[in-house]
């Protein structure tokens, strides 16, 4: 047996394995390694965590993680960008620097190698009645973190971390998202994916233990890559039968009251680099409380999509009205209509319509489409526009 971390090879381990035969030795057994620095290593990573839906109208708590991955005591600073028009800071701990209004801001010194450091913070989102910025379900909500140290970063693509939160409704407790939203650049395949899971205790008495279970297609993910990042509590990983992810949180005693019932999990893998555009890959968890039948999260479904262009343009007169929508959508622009297509999230085309003559304004159905989300792709003379249209 040999330890395995995703940055191992930033140290020598003395011994570099070893070999145990049970039952013949006591059980547990714990071996000790000396681990030494090979060369000079500086190597940080953020996380930004949302510990709660974005409902808005409410308070919503997150968290930036920095994780030291290199060998190194580390300095630094972290940041995190906020959409401020949408939302208003209540507070952060440790308290952090707001300028600009839509940062904020930390300073560490000293992180130890495979030390971690959290910050939290709080905003309260606007409500859909908000009277400049509304935030309504299925808008997203975007904050950026960036981890700077002091030296140079052998894997800066990590310093930074971009999360798309989208709004909602009602939720359910018990769910599973993927950080980097419902869409990635056909760019980033290959590179890692953020899944945090969620959990609730919702019974009526503690729960001792909870274990949560995931099946990773090989098909889409590279299971070597799995990565833990940051939990609520207490936890061990298992990974049976080749692609079976267990995180164990052994005597949790998770409560039943509603402010410390619930508990997450993070972790990152990467997706197979033989992925496509117009590629998906999805993900489902089982929660299992004690003995109880396991609850089942949402699959969370992801598409290889250039998202570049959405919101977008390179005629800027194009509007869509009303978004989010029902029955049909408008679209108007200052030149000549030629074309409007509908995808859903999984880049299927699902409508085309072509237009003849001169018109600036049409009207569109779309009373055979479910709720959701869709991307709009409006074609003028002179260019086109691509939006994102909630259908309720």
């Amino acid at each position: 047996m040999a330890p395995l971390s995703q940055y191992i090879n930033n140290w020598t381990l003395t011994p570099p394995n070893f070999t145990v035969n049970f039952p013949t030795q006591a059980s547990p057994f714990t071996q000790d390694f000396c681990l030494t620095p090979n060369g000079v290593v500086e190597d940080l990573e953020v996380a930004v965590i949302p510990l709660q839906q974005a409902r808005p109208g409410f308070y919503t708590d997150y968290k930036v993680v920095i994780n030291n991955k290199g060998n190194q005591t580390a300095s630094g600073s972290v940041t995190l960008d906020f959409e401020e028009d949408f939302m208003t800071l209540i507070s952060t701990n440790p308290n952090a620097g707001n300028t600009p209004s839509n940062q904020l801001s930390w300073s560490f010194s000293n992180l130890q190698p495979f030390q971690m450091e959290e910050y939290e913070f709080t905003m309260m989102l606007n409500t859909p009645t908000h009277p400049t910025n509304p935030l309504n379900f299925g808008d997203i909500l975007i904050f950026t973190g960036i981890v700077t140290g002091t030296g140079s970063d052998i894997t800066p693509a990590d310093n930074t971390m971009v999360l798309d939160q989208i709004a909602v409704n009602s939720y359910d407790p018990n769910d599973k998202i993927c950080l980097e939203g419902e869409t990635i650049d056909p760019a980033d395949i290959g590179e890692y994916v953020h899944y945090m899971i969620r959990f609730e205790n919702i019974g009526t008495a503690s729960a001792v233990n909870v274990v949560i279970k995931d099946e990773i297609n090989l098909a889409q993910f590279d299971i070597s890559t799995l990565a833990p990042i940051s939990s609520s509590h207490e936890y061990y990983t298992n990974i049976k039968d080749g692609n079976l992810v267990e995180f164990v949180f052994e005597d949790i005693n998770l409560d039943f009251n509603d402010a410390t019932n619930d508990g997450y999990v993070l972790f990152k893998i990467k997706t197979i680099n033989t992925l496509v555009a117009g590629d998906t890959f999805d993900n489902t968890a089982e929660i299992f409380f004690d003995f109880n039948f396991p609850i089942i999260t949402n699959t969370e479904t992801v598409t290889v999509m250039s998202t570049a262009s959405v919101g977008e343009s390179t005629d800027s007169s194009i509007k869509v009205y009303p978004n989010p929508a029902k029955s049909f959508i408008n679209l108007s622009t200052s030149n000549s209509l030629e074309s409007v297509t509908i995808m859903d999230i999984n880049g299927r085309t699902l409508s085309q319509t072509n237009f003849t003559g001169n018109s600036t304004d049409q009207s569109v159905s779309i009373e055979n489409l479910s709720s959701g989300i869709y991307f709009v792709t409006i074609q003028s003379d002179l260019g086109q526009k691509v939006e994102k249209l909630m259908v309720e």
